[in-house]
């Protein structure tokens, strides 16, 4: 059995509280589902004619929130 060299931000720690899991942000992969995010909103607005008023907003307003949530964990600790 090998030994792991493990430092302090390379697992996952469990609240003392509450016992859940905390997991870290990782501003690469936000930043990677941002791009992704918008290229599906993009997509949406080029096959817009396809489907209904109420299903684009929906949808358009689902991705849209949580491309905004990708954005400021990409961001976090810039400002």
């Amino acid at each position: 059995m090998r030994n792991l060299d493990l430092g302090p931000n390379d697992y996952r720690v469990r609240d003392p509280k509450t016992g859940r899991w905390n997991f870290r942000d990782d501003p690469k992969l936000a930043r990677n589902y941002l791009f992704v995010l918008i290229a599906v909103l993009i997509f949406i607005f080029v096959t817009r004619n396809d489907g209904t008023r109420e299903s684009l907003f929906g949808i358009t307003a689902m991705f849209s929130f949580v491309a905004g949530g990708m954005f400021s964990i990409w961001l976090k600790d810039r400002y």
